[in-house]
């Protein structure tokens, strides 16, 4: 699902249409959600000035019918390869529709002005919906929450693998990396924070200490490859900086993930040693 949902406050300050903490998902390859940004503190969303309650996030999936212009059902479903607008109705429903929303709504006269637009969502070539990313379009007044630039790797939460550690050394940059003490194909681990980043083109750069024993790393943000690195050396190397360029990115909050995903021909295992990361937008 490429997912342009959005997140803002309540007031005449934000765009109107735009959802108040809240912020819609792909929840699966056939279901979106419209869930509270923060479950349990602000499950009460503003969408134009109507109050939506998300303590039971609203669901939308790929065999729902569309709505009309009018905000009837259409009597068909989303095609393949399609983009579609997502509308929340008056009464909480979740849909989505081929008509693009006039003025935060789906229109402005009849049933269409209960309609209220929260999003943009496209399907792929199996009528699933693509996985891009969970918020978009987040306007730069709106403050970015739990937003972390640099990505630290004793800070990182563990996916799979065993026995990962920060290892003291003064050789490396900060003076430490992060590793697992038994490394394996397919370690997996992601950031502690969600990174903010604007609309465009951007640079991942990998701070790292290589060897004869590293693995490649295959990196996402969100459900999105990126690129990867190989942390492969033919001698002990400190403090390279491994870079993936030509990234070109929607603006919103991202989780980034890392997964050792093989090793170079010459290397005899898969460590994985590596102290931090960052973003750097060249366009």
């Amino acid at each position: 699902m490429k997912c342009w949902g959005s997140i803002a406050g309540g007031g005449s300050v934000l765009p109107s249409s735009i959802v108040a903490f809240g912020r819609l998902v792909r929840n699966s390859a056939t279901e979106i959600q419209l869930e509270a940004l923060r479950p349990g503190t602000h499950e009460s969303i503003f969408v134009r000035n109507q109050e939506i309650t998300l303590s039971t996030p609203k669901t939308c999936n790929n065999t729902t019918n569309l709505i009309d212009s009018n905000g009837e059902d259409s009597g068909s479903t989303p095609s393949a390869s399609t983009r579609y607008y997502a509308y929340l109705s008056s009464s909480g429903i979740l849909r989505l529709s081929a008509t693009a929303p006039s003025s935060g709504y789906l229109g402005s006269e009849g049933g269409a002005a209960n309609w209220r637009y929260v999003g943009d969502v496209r399907l792929d070539a199996s009528t699933e919906f693509e996985a891009v990313g969970s918020i978009r379009n987040i306007p730069e007044i709106v403050p970015c929450v739990d937003a972390g630039q640099t990505i630290w790797h004793n800070q990182s939460e563990i996916l799979s693998g065993s026995g990962f550690g920060c290892f003291v050394d003064t050789s490396q940059m900060f003076g430490f990396y992060g590793r697992f003490t038994s490394p394996a194909n397919g370690d997996k681990w992601r950031a502690a924070n969600k990174l903010a980043l604007r609309k465009g083109v951007y640079s991942f750069h990998l701070l790292a200490q290589c060897n004869t024993d590293s693995g490649v790393i295959d990196w996402y943000l969100d459900d999105t490859k990126i690129g990867s690195t190989d942390l492969y050396e033919s001698a002990n190397t400190y403090n390279k900086v491994i870079s993936i360029s030509n990234i070109n990115i929607e603006a919103g909050l991202y989780t980034l993930t890392g997964v050792v995903n093989g090793k170079n021909a010459s290397s005899s295992d898969y460590y994985s040693r590596w102290t931090c990361a960052y973003f750097r937008q060249t366009g």
